[in-house]
């Protein structure tokens, strides 16, 4: 009996022992091989991920497209970030100076400031403490008087005048006079505000609707979230919605308001290119979730948006860039054609292969541009990817 014992723990050892060695074969193996022999699919080069030299502008899954009619037709809108507001950059120009006039000298001080975004320029405020003085001094910015007489520290802050504001600005501070003795003064913690607004106070994203959608086109609804950055209530605004530039509604930002919903009229629509434009007068906001949700008697084919912003479209204009599409599918058996469309412009899909790539730089725009998929025959599309990469690129 304890023969048996032994070579049963033995026998279990040795199993034990090989499938350790087995483990660490596998583990020592190049991920490629190893992905092989266990049958795994290689994710080194998922759709959604940003290969060196690459931005994506557009990953999504389509799913199933069908050439059979729907009668709803939901087109996704790109978020829009949206702020007015304004900026306070507070300088210390010197921790202390005095000011002296007298018969026999005349002591002045000369402080230089630079003033960035000049066109951004609210206010310009001079701040200060008076230590102790007596007689009459003057202030000059940039050569123009904006304070003379005797002066306390009641009177800061001084308002400098914004439209003589300079990229490099000089304060001179001096005496208007000085008897035998002499008149002087001693200031402190000598500052400059510098107040700007900063804005992005409106944005326009599109949509495209064929002929036979717009003409079949019979009620429409704007839903979207909107996110504060700001919850201060005194830092919120009105928000306004225009549809090809006729105003949908006017309302006061609500930041707990969850998802909204919009009634819009159909009569504001077009066939062709559609511009949605938000605009604000004042807080910061992210505009999320958008989307305009239609009946419509034509068929519906799927639609998404893409975003170039002016460096990027200068870039790929230049040539230094270039705009691909990449159309990824379950299998290399099924028949897959389609029409296209980037823009106004129409490419052809049609393939049996598992992955389909085009360069579409010459069809995008400045600003939103949108691709849409009008299936010949109904197929499967696994992945749909729109990145921006170096010229010559793969």
């Amino acid at each position: 009996m304890k023969a048996r014992k032994a070579q049963a723990t033995t026998v279990a050892t040795f199993v034990f022992i090989l499938a350790l060695f087995m483990l660490m074969y596998v583990l020592l193996l190049p991920e490629k091989e190893r992905e092989d022999m266990l049958g795994i699919e290689s994710t080194s080069e998922l759709d959604d991920e940003e290969l060196p030299g690459q931005t994506n502008l557009l990953y999504t899954s389509p799913g199933k497209v069908y050439t059979y009619e729907k009668n709803e037709l939901n087109i996704p809108i790109n978020s829009v970030s949206l702020y007015a507001k304004t900026e306070e950059d507070i300088r210390e120009l010197a921790t202390k100076i005095t000011v002296s006039k007298s018969w026999f000298s005349d002591k002045t001080e000369v402080l230089t400031f630079k003033t960035e975004n000049k066109d951004n320029l609210e206010k310009l405020q001079l701040y200060f403490f008076v230590n102790s003085g007596e007689g009459e001094i003057y202030i000059k910015f940039n050569g123009y008087t904006v304070f003379e007489g005797k002066i306390s520290s009641a009177d800061s802050p001084i308002s400098l005048p914004v439209d003589r504001a300079r990229s490099v600005n000089v304060l001179t501070l001096g005496m208007v006079s000085g008897d035998f003795a002499g008149d002087k003064y001693t200031l402190s913690s000598v500052s400059v505000k510098q107040i700007r607004k900063s804005e992005k106070s409106d944005e326009i994203r599109s949509f495209y609707l064929t002929a036979g959608e717009r003409a079949g086109l019979k009620k429409a609804k704007l839903t979207y979230f909107i996110n504060c950055l700001k919850i201060d209530p005194k830092e919120q605004g009105d928000m306004t919605l225009l549809l090809n530039s006729k105003e949908l509604f006017t309302q006061h930002v609500f930041c707990d308001a969850g998802t909204q919903a919009q009634t819009l009229s159909i009569s504001y629509f077009i066939a062709g290119r559609n511009n949605l434009e938000f605009k604000i007068d004042k807080g910061e906001y992210n505009i999320e979730g958008i989307e305009i949700e239609m009946e419509t008697k034509e068929k519906y084919y799927p639609q998404y948006t893409f975003e170039l912003s002016s460096d990027e479209y200068d870039n790929v204009a230049d040539d230094k860039k270039e705009v691909n599409v990449l159309f990824k599918f379950p299998n290399n058996k099924d028949y897959k054609k389609a029409a296209i469309m980037i823009n106004d412009h129409q490419v052809n899909l049609d393939t049996r292969d598992d992955s389909y790539k085009w360069e579409i730089s010459k069809y995008t725009e400045r600003g939103t541009n949108y691709i849409k998929i009008i299936p010949k025959v109904d197929f499967e599309i696994s992945s749909l990817k729109i990145y921006l990469a170096d010229e010559g690129s793969k």
